[in-house]
């Protein structure tokens, strides 16, 4: 049972809509498809790996992209599978070039084109993943079950060395899944909880959760003015949006249809956040009538709170 399926992140989509309007001389546009390009490569990778979770036996209780909060402290795990005996959390890094994982200093090389880099060790933090979880069922569904953590590595391509085969216990390829987990299935035979305290604690999981909000103006030191103002097309992405007797269309790619509308206002929340007003959307969409746009938005399934001017709208 997927009881939170993996979807791109809004974090990605907003950095995705910010570069979709970035102009392409802007001093940040270069940084800023490196970092949108890292981002999807991950997201990606991760997105492979579930393939292999469809292989599991039993039929788990699988929660992806989960991110919960121990005393303050935030942590995120890309994801979680629940057993009555055992919880497994996946941590899945998609790295070109050859790791190279030194356990005497607990870090992690990685060697790409002749470059070496470094990188925080794999090994403790998705140790301190575990850690944390073990602790948050605790505080919260007042259990005690094992949670075991395991390095994937998305990219097949990816060469793994270690100093030490016992380094690499945890640390796996993606194909590998099913049969590890398996084999560790086979070692926690004895039910820790029952089936439905299992699907209990995933319920307070998926509850607690937490969606991780990036400030990339903050980030990349840009501002809501240096972004293209006007509509989009969902498809093509050009500034071509054209609106004839209430039909939207791209004069471009001649797509039509109303949904151009819920594209702007889904890329409006993303761009301008929760509590979305009038005027920030016709600066937004460069559109001058204040009714027609009123008109427009409470088409849409939105909460809303104020009146006139003072009128704001969030997702619900």
């Amino acid at each position: 049972m997927i009881l939170k399926p993996r979807k791109l992140p809004r974090t990605i989509k907003a950095l995705e809509s910010i570069n979709n309007r970035l102009p392409q001389f802007h001093p940040s546009k270069a940084e800023i498809e490196k970092e949108l390009g890292q981002c999807m490569a991950g997201f990606h990778g991760e997105k492979s790996s579930d393939y292999y979770l469809t292989f599991l036996e039993s039929d788990p209780i699988i929660i992806c992209d989960l991110r919960l909060k121990y005393k303050g402290t935030n942590f995120q795990i890309d994801t979680v599978i629940v057993y009555p005996g055992v919880i497994c959390i996946l941590e899945v890094k998609y790295i070109k070039g050859t790791i190279e994982i030194r356990s005497f200093y607990d870090q992690t090389l990685r060697t790409l084109n002749g470059v070496e880099e470094g990188f925080p060790s794999f090994k403790l933090q998705a140790e301190r993943q575990s850690d944390l979880l073990s602790k948050w069922l605790k505080l919260h569904c007042n259990i005690t079950v094992p949670v075991i953590p395991f390095i994937v590595m998305g990219n097949s391509r990816t060469i793994v060395k270690a100093e030490n085969v016992k380094d690499l216990s945890n640390t796996i390829p993606m194909q590998a899944i099913p049969r590890t987990i398996h084999q560790l299935l086979s070692k926690h035979k004895l039910k820790k909880i029952s089936v439905s305290k299992a699907l209990s604690i995933s319920e307070k999981m998926l509850q607690a959760h937490e969606e991780h909000l990036i400030n990339w103006y903050k980030k990349f030191g840009i501002t809501f003015n240096d972004l293209k103002k006007g509509y989009i097309c969902p498809e093509c992405k050009g500034f071509n949006i054209l609106r004839r007797a209430r039909k939207w269309q791209c004069s471009l790619c001649n797509i039509t249809g109303f949904h151009i509308f819920e594209h702007a206002i889904e890329e409006a929340f993303l761009l301008l956040g929760d509590g979305l007003t009038n005027q920030q959307f016709r600066k937004l969409f460069e559109t001058s009538s204040s009714q027609s746009v009123k008109r427009l938005l409470r088409k849409m399934d939105l909460h809303r709170t104020g009146e006139g001017k003072g009128t704001r709208y969030y997702r619900k």
